[in-house]
Protein backbone atom coordinates (compact mmCIF):
# COMPACT_ATOMS: atom_id res chain seq x y z
CA UNK A 1 0.00 0.00 0.00
CA UNK A 2 2.58 2.19 0.67
CA UNK A 3 4.85 1.48 -2.23
CA UNK A 4 1.85 2.32 -4.50
CA UNK A 5 1.55 5.96 -2.79
CA UNK A 6 5.10 6.11 -3.27
CA UNK A 7 4.57 5.52 -6.70
CA UNK A 8 1.47 7.79 -7.32
CA UNK A 9 3.17 10.46 -5.91
CA UNK A 10 6.46 10.32 -7.79
CA UNK A 11 4.13 9.61 -11.46
CA UNK A 12 2.30 13.01 -10.60
CA UNK A 13 5.80 14.97 -9.68
CA UNK A 14 7.39 13.78 -13.22
CA UNK A 15 4.28 14.55 -14.72
CA UNK A 16 4.18 17.91 -13.85
CA UNK A 17 8.00 18.44 -14.54
CA UNK A 18 6.75 17.45 -18.53
CA UNK A 19 4.64 19.44 -18.24
CA UNK A 20 6.27 22.35 -17.29
CA UNK A 21 9.05 21.57 -19.59
CA UNK A 22 6.95 21.58 -22.76
CA UNK A 23 3.91 24.20 -22.52
CA UNK A 24 4.25 25.18 -25.62
CA UNK A 25 5.37 22.64 -27.94
CA UNK A 26 2.82 21.71 -29.11
CA UNK A 27 -0.38 23.78 -29.85
CA UNK A 28 -3.25 24.62 -32.46
CA UNK A 29 -3.00 25.19 -36.21
CA UNK A 30 -3.62 28.57 -35.75
CA UNK A 31 -1.15 29.20 -32.57
CA UNK A 32 1.03 27.68 -34.92
CA UNK A 33 0.89 29.85 -38.08
CA UNK A 34 0.75 33.00 -35.38
CA UNK A 35 4.13 32.00 -34.35
CA UNK A 36 5.61 31.49 -37.50
CA UNK A 37 4.11 34.78 -38.71
CA UNK A 38 5.41 37.03 -35.98
CA UNK A 39 8.85 34.93 -36.11
CA UNK A 40 9.34 35.36 -39.85
CA UNK A 41 9.56 39.28 -38.72
CA UNK A 42 12.55 38.40 -36.34
CA UNK A 43 16.03 38.28 -37.22
CA UNK A 44 17.23 36.47 -34.13
CA UNK A 45 15.89 34.90 -30.92
CA UNK A 46 16.99 33.54 -27.64
CA UNK A 47 16.31 29.85 -26.51
CA UNK A 48 16.21 29.47 -22.50
CA UNK A 49 13.90 27.82 -20.42
CA UNK A 50 14.21 30.00 -17.27
CA UNK A 51 12.75 27.56 -14.59
CA UNK A 52 15.21 24.20 -16.21
CA UNK A 53 18.27 23.18 -14.23
CA UNK A 54 21.28 24.04 -15.92
CA UNK A 55 19.80 25.45 -19.13
CA UNK A 56 21.59 28.49 -20.61
CA UNK A 57 20.46 30.77 -22.80
CA UNK A 58 21.32 30.63 -26.73
CA UNK A 59 20.92 33.13 -29.05
CA UNK A 60 19.78 31.90 -32.33
CA UNK A 61 19.74 33.48 -35.36
CA UNK A 62 17.13 32.42 -37.77
CA UNK A 63 17.44 31.82 -41.07
CA UNK A 64 13.84 29.78 -41.56
CA UNK A 65 10.78 28.97 -39.76
CA UNK A 66 7.82 26.76 -39.85
CA UNK A 67 5.28 24.65 -38.58
CA UNK A 68 4.67 21.03 -39.07
CA UNK A 69 2.33 18.52 -37.78
CA UNK A 70 1.77 16.36 -34.83
CA UNK A 71 -0.35 13.57 -34.11
CA UNK A 72 -0.92 12.44 -31.14
CA UNK A 73 -3.53 9.79 -30.78
CA UNK A 74 -5.80 11.10 -32.63
CA UNK A 75 -5.72 14.01 -31.98
CA UNK A 76 -3.50 17.07 -34.54
CA UNK A 77 -1.23 19.40 -32.88
CA UNK A 78 1.56 21.25 -34.59
CA UNK A 79 4.79 22.28 -33.40
CA UNK A 80 7.04 25.12 -34.81
CA UNK A 81 10.78 24.46 -36.09
CA UNK A 82 13.51 26.63 -36.42
CA UNK A 83 16.90 26.83 -38.41
CA UNK A 84 19.48 29.04 -38.35
CA UNK A 85 22.66 29.61 -35.92
CA UNK A 86 23.32 29.54 -32.65
CA UNK A 87 25.55 32.28 -30.61
CA UNK A 88 28.84 29.56 -31.41
CA UNK A 89 28.27 29.45 -35.02
CA UNK A 90 26.76 25.78 -35.14
CA UNK A 91 23.52 25.08 -37.20
CA UNK A 92 20.00 24.44 -36.23
CA UNK A 93 17.73 21.89 -38.19
CA UNK A 94 14.52 22.12 -37.31
CA UNK A 95 14.59 22.21 -33.43
CA UNK A 96 11.28 21.93 -32.32
CA UNK A 97 10.18 25.15 -29.74
CA UNK A 98 8.20 25.59 -26.86
CA UNK A 99 7.20 28.92 -27.23
CA UNK A 100 6.82 29.60 -23.53
CA UNK A 101 11.17 29.67 -23.59
CA UNK A 102 11.73 31.45 -26.94
CA UNK A 103 12.33 35.21 -26.03
CA UNK A 104 12.12 37.71 -28.67
CA UNK A 105 14.15 40.95 -28.13
CA UNK A 106 12.59 44.59 -27.96
CA UNK A 107 14.58 47.73 -26.95
CA UNK A 108 17.29 45.45 -25.63
CA UNK A 109 14.56 43.82 -23.65
CA UNK A 110 13.97 39.89 -23.73
CA UNK A 111 10.24 38.76 -23.92
CA UNK A 112 8.67 35.17 -23.78
CA UNK A 113 7.29 34.72 -26.99
CA UNK A 114 4.20 32.60 -25.78
CA UNK A 115 3.19 35.54 -23.63
CA UNK A 116 3.65 38.19 -26.76
CA UNK A 117 1.43 35.99 -28.59
CA UNK A 118 -1.36 35.55 -25.62
CA UNK A 119 -1.13 32.24 -25.25
CA UNK A 120 -1.47 30.80 -21.82
CA UNK A 121 2.13 29.76 -20.52
CA UNK A 122 4.78 30.24 -17.67
CA UNK A 123 8.01 31.25 -18.90
CA UNK A 124 9.27 31.29 -15.25
CA UNK A 125 10.98 35.01 -15.94
CA UNK A 126 9.97 38.18 -16.32
CA UNK A 127 11.07 40.22 -19.10
CA UNK A 128 14.48 40.62 -19.08
CA UNK A 129 17.32 43.46 -19.84
CA UNK A 130 20.09 42.20 -22.01
CA UNK A 131 23.75 43.42 -21.32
Amino acid sequence: MKLNFIIGVLCCVFSANKLQADQLEWITKEQAIAAVEYLQQQEAVIIWCGCCEEDRMRPVVITKVYYEKVENEGEDYYTVKIDGFDGEGNEIVGEPLDLAYVHIVKDYVAYCLGVELGFECDPCVEPFPLE
